[in-house]
């Protein structure tokens, strides 16, 4: 597996997808460490993409 996912990132792709394994079963797997891996890389590019909410903005009701 390329170091490019982190343990934190593949834990929170096990959580969102809902597998009832361990990291350690799943990862043993070559097709779920892919997925988890594919997983992890689009819940962080998704992170990236998204801008920080400005509550301020969103409490006075601008919301353009």
């Amino acid at each position: 597996m390329r170091p490019d996912a982190t343990r934190e990132q593949l834990i929170e792709a096990l959580r969102v997808s809902g597998i009832n394994l361990s990291l350690a079963a799943a990862l043993q797997s070559k097709a779920l460490a892919l997925a988890l891996r594919n997983t992890a890389i689009a819940l962080e590019k998704q992170r990236k993409k998204s801008p920080p909410i400005d509550h301020k903005r969103l409490a006075a009701g601008d919301i353009d």
